[in-house]
């Protein structure tokens, strides 16, 4: 954890409640919507939205854990194969 982080988790509520999944949904479903419309218009390169839409559709498919937090209490980051 960086020396920021430390001084805002000192100085800061950050709270623990976790964001609904109903939420995490839509907005995967939007991002998903957008990179595909994006990519029709030519305005987003196919690997790019390629990679936006399989995201969401891990999200959707709840092949992400939506429970994971990092210490700082923001959602962490889901692994990704290298």
């Amino acid at each position: 954890m960086g020396a920021q982080t430390q001084r805002s988790l000192e100085h800061f509520h950050i709270s623990t409640e976790k964001m609904p999944t109903a939420l995490i949904h839509a907005l995967a479903l939007t991002k998903r919507a957008a990179a595909e419309v994006n990519r029709q218009l030519g305005l987003l390169a196919d690997d790019r939205a390629a990679a936006i839409i399989q995201a969401a559709d891990e999200v959707l498919a709840g092949s992400i854990p939506m429970n994971s937090r990092s210490p700082s209490g923001r959602p962490a980051p889901a692994p990704r194969p290298i």
